[in-house]
Order: C-alpha cells, then structure tokens, then sequence
C-alpha cells in the first residue's frame, strides 16, 4: 500500500485547493513548474469531487531586500483566503516550510492543467510531498522565461 496515496484519499471530502498557474489562471491553465514565480494561484473549493467557486489570486510581488518576507506574502496570500491544500509543480525551500508551517498539505502535481490535476487529487492519484525542489541559488534572479525550470512528475 502507498501511504501518500492513501493519504490523499482522505484529503477529499472538503477543501480550498490552490494551484500556481502559468498564464491567467484558471481550470483549462497549465500548472506553473514555479511556485513563487507564477503569476496567479487559481483556487478552487472541491467538496465531494466536485469543482466550485473558482477564483484566482495574483502571486505578490517579491521583494528583493527581505527574501524571508517576500517567501511568505504567498503563503499568507493562500492561508489569509482559507486554502488548505496546495498542489504545486516545483517549489522553494522556503515556501514549502512556510506553507508546512501554515497548516497548507503540499501535493506533487503532473504536467497538465489545473483542472487534470484536481481531478488527479479527488481520484487519490497525487502524492504528498513535492514535484520538485527547486534549490537554486537565493540570489539567483527570475523572469518570466524561468518559469518551467522545476521537474515535474512525468517529464
């Protein structure tokens, strides 16, 4: 038996889920392979592997002088709106322990959309724990072409 998968069959009765997305957001969006450097979370209330009140959240800007607040703004971001559950394609360091620490349980998602991997998770198919950590350098700057460098399950 796969404790992980067991484990987020239990997960999907009620919950606010949030997915970094990699254009406007949205079901039909792609998932983001980057976490803090996606432009929108699309989040999404799931209540017996059902969909409702989609809505999506601009990612916060960083702020390149205090690194540990910058990390948490999208933490508190998905905390502040209720979310519980994130499922991600690559991740920080830092955001995963921030959003451990905020109660949020972290999902490996796969290539696809948003709405492939919350099907994904509602059928028990997504393991806890991360796709990918992305272990680059902190002072290591982004754009928007960096966007898919994290792995991400299936590639």
């Amino acid at each position: 038996m796969d404790f992980t998968t067991e484990n987020s069959k239990k997960d999907i009765s009620k919950n606010r889920i949030a997915l970094p997305s990699k254009g406007n957001g949205g079901l039909e969006d792609k998932l983001s392979g980057h976490f803090g450097h996606c432009l929108v979370f699309t989040v999404m209330d799931v209540e017996e592997k059902k969909i409702k009140n989609v809505k999506k959240f601009n990612n916060p800007p960083h702020n390149k002088v205090d690194k540990h607040m910058s990390h948490m703004l999208a933490v508190n971001l998905l905390k502040d709106n209720g979310v519980n559950i994130v499922i991600e394609g690559g991740i920080g360091k830092e955001h995963l322990r921030g959003l451990e620490q905020a109660g949020i349980k972290v999902y490996a998602g796969k290539i696809g959309t948003v709405e492939f991997n919350v099907k994904e998770f509602m059928e028990g198919r997504l393991s806890l724990g991360k796709a990918g950590i992305d272990d680059h350098d902190p002072e290591h700057e982004h754009d928007t072409e960096h966007q898919d460098h994290i792995m991400l399950e299936g590639s």
